[in-house]
């Protein structure tokens, strides 16, 4: 009866309410770090969805193994590129297995740490969120960007979406669940076989009706740059990765707009 007195007596009392206090102080500290990771993220991660203070447009490397120039090694190209003015990389490994993908991503998480470069994955959502990417682009005959948010549930996940079209860009303006866009093609473009492009004009009226930032795609080097005035960023692949010197293609679609 004693020792049954003692396990909820009011020094029992006491010392449950220490360490009920000691509980919620540690759960408050860790929500507090989680609060300040997700913030930290959002102010470096996500800079390539803001517009850039100097005018310029965006630019995100669509990054296929198989197009690159050979001999160069994939991983070291997009450092250089990173360093060059590279704002997103997004994995567009069509044909290669989940546990190639997530490799890749991790390795490329370790080479642009710091950089402020963000990862996008290709299609899967799943694979962006083991993987710790930053985003996942979709196509219109993905995951739904709904699902796709329930998905990454609270993770701090971009999701975008490819549209063609007026009528789908309009959609994914109006979607709460898309963080940006692509658009294209532009031109054609054998990466995708497109034999025709939307053009400029289409392109920026797209932009314009989203309401959202916007990568445009299809087709695109530095000599057609020109005509793609007030785009928010491009996303471009065989420019980049077939090119002698990527990190010059890189700075020439980076240059700032007269």
């Amino acid at each position: 009866m004693a020792e049954a007195a003692e396990r909820t007596g009011p020094r029992a009392r006491r010392g449950n309410a220490r360490s009920f206090r000691r509980a919620l102080l540690h759960a408050k500290e860790r929500a507090a770090i989680l609060h300040l990771r997700a913030l930290l993220r959002c102010a470096n991660d996500m800079r390539w969805l803001e517009p850039d203070p100097e005018g310029r447009p965006r630019l995100c490397l669509l990054l296929t193994r198989a197009l690159v120039r050979a001999g160069t090694d994939p991983g070291s190209l997009v450092e250089r590129c990173a360093a060059a003015g590279l704002d997103a990389v997004q994995v567009r490994e069509k044909d290669a297995s989940a546990s190639e993908v997530l490799a890749l991503v991790h390795e490329l998480r370790e080479r642009l740490r710091g950089s402020g470069v963000a990862i996008a994955v290709n299609d899967r959502a799943d694979l962006a969120l083991a993987a710790g990417a930053d985003a996942v682009h979709l196509g219109q005959d993905d995951l739904p960007p709904a699902q796709a948010r329930a998905l990454a549930r609270a993770h701090e996940l971009a999701i975008g979406l490819s549209t063609h079209d007026l009528e789908q860009a309009q959609a994914a303006g109006a979607d709460p669940a898309v963080d940006y866009l692509g658009i294209g093609p532009l031109f054609p473009t054998a990466t995708k076989g497109y034999a025709r492009g939307i053009g400029a004009e289409l392109a920026l009226a797209m932009q314009r009706a989203a309401g959202k930032p916007a990568y445009w795609i299809g087709g695109i080097d530095p000599a057609r740059v020109h005509e793609l005035r007030g785009a928010f960023g491009f996303a471009v692949s065989s420019a980049i990765l077939g090119a002698e010197d990527p990190v010059a293609v890189v700075r020439a679609l980076r240059a700032p707009r007269a």
